[in-house]
This record gives structure tokens, sequence and C-alpha cells, in this order.
């Protein structure tokens, strides 16, 4: 058995939130039983940091957040403490061949989320992640030295969506080398970001932050950006509505989404999994 338990980090879409991105009692619940316990409970998303803090403000965590793939943290509406910025260089020959792709392209300057273009989805996208989305002619444009993030992304129900997809990260690995890192957060979306980010370094890091050895950690997420995360951590968690393929020789909770969160926690806490 490993031991106790002191950081439980959790990802935010597909496993905190439910199918229609809210926030349900089983997630306050599972946050309250770390509280009872003196477990930190705190976040770890692809979101940009100022939609991860409306998630975490909105369940009282004053703990720092792992957001934008690992490029920040940060205490909900305090300072970074970590900041990864990608070089202009790097996020411009992304945006080139975005733009080639067709696909549509976000920024994060670690203040404003920015986008060149208007697809029919923007309102929604925007509303989801609960902060405006601001329309510019050209993102390069804008860039600043705190660029934290290039953001990828179709419409979910497009044709072909698997092999346009593949397409475009296959490009965007091959040009990558050391200066940026591509991750497949969806099947829909792709992230680029700092070539140290990734949630597996921001866990070791904010484990040097708040005193937590690594051994003490529990982490629980759904997708192919949490793997990493995941097997990092003493304990990792995926909730039952994870992959098949991501299943194998990983603990797996028997309910979806948060009641799958709240599942770990109160199973862990109590006993081992």
């Amino acid at each position: 058995m490993c031991p106790k338990v002191k950081l439980v980090v959790v990802d935010i879409d597909g496993t905190l939130l439910d199918k229609t991105h809210m926030l349900t009692d089983d997630a306050r619940c599972a946050k309250h039983i770390c509280d009872q316990h003196g477990v930190t409970f705190t976040l770890a998303t692809g979101r940009v940091a100022s939609s991860a803090e409306k998630v975490a403000c909105a369940l009282g965590i004053e703990s720092p957040i792992i957001a934008n793939g690992g490029a920040a943290i940060k205490k909900p509406r305090g300072p970074y403490s970590r900041l990864l910025a990608l070089s202009a260089e790097a996020a411009g020959r992304v945006l080139r061949i975005a733009r080639q792709h067709n696909v549509e392209r976000y920024c994060y300057s670690g203040e404003h989320y920015m986008t060149e273009t208007c697809g029919q989805h923007l309102e929604y996208y925007s509303r989801g992640l609960g902060i405006p989305i601001l329309t510019v002619p050209d993102i390069e444009a804008f860039f600043g030295p705190e660029l934290l993030s290039v953001v990828l992304r179709v419409d979910a129900s497009s044709k072909d969506l698997g092999n346009k997809m593949e397409r475009l990260a296959r490009e965007l690995e091959s040009e990558a080398d050391t200066d940026f890192r591509v991750d497949r957060t969806l099947p829909h979306m792709i992230e680029i970001t700092h070539p140290q980010a990734g949630k597996a370094e921001a866990l070791k890091e904010l484990c040097a932050m708040l005193d937590v050895p690594l051994e003490c950690t529990m982490a629980i997420g759904d997708g192919l950006g949490d793997i990493e995360m995941v097997d990092t951590a003493a304990v990792g968690v995926l909730v039952a509505n994870a992959a098949p393929e991501l299943r194998e020789g990983r603990r797996v909770t028997r309910l979806p989404h948060a009641a799958g969160v709240l599942e770990a926690v109160t199973c862990y806490i109590s006993e081992s999994l």
C-alpha cells in the first residue's frame, strides 16, 4: 500500500465535469472529503489558466492549479509560479502549418485567449470555457513574451475528422524537434506548448512547491493528455468513461466523470483501490 495521499490532482474536461460541462455535487463532495482529511485537492488541465481558474473558484480551490497542459501553475486569482512560454518563432511555425490545414487557431497570452478564425462554434467554445475569446486579424501581431499555448481545433462532427487531425498532428510532430510539444488532447483538438510542459512535469514541480512527496500523490483523468500524469503519480486513476485503449494496466473506476472522481477519492482515502 502506498503512503497516505496528501495531494489529489484532477483533470477537468471529461473527468471532473459531466457531459454538459457542468460541476456536479459529486465533484464538490470529492473536494469536501479531501478537505476533511487534510488532503490538497486541485486541478490539472489543458484548459487555459483563466478558464481553469473559473472551475477552481467554483469549487473553492485555493491551492495552485496546473493549466495549459502543464505550461502554467498559478494560484486562483494569484500570480503564476510556473510559466513556460513558447517562442514566437515556434508559435509562428505552428500557425503557418495550421493555416495550410484550414483549422481553427487559438493562442493564450497568459491573460487573453485569442483567435484569428471565426468558426461557427466559436461562441459555443467560449461559453464552454467560461471566458471571452478575442477575435484578431493576425494572432502573430499580438504575440508577447508570455505566449503559453496554441490550440488547434475543428468541429467535432466534421467529416473525416480522424484522418484530418492525424495528418495535422504528424506534420506538427515532424516539425516540433525541441521547439515545442504536441499533445492530441481530444479527437478534435491539438495543443502546442513549451517542450518542457506536460502535466507530469508540472505535477512534480507542484509537489516541490507544496512540499509533498510524489509518493503521496493521486492523479485522476480520462484522456490521452492525462496518461503521463496518471502514470507518474503514486496512485493513478482513470474514470470509467476513459477510452478503452487507455485502460489496460491502470486503475479504472466503475463510474464515469465526477462520480468516478468521488469513487476514487472515497475508496483510496478509506482503503487502497
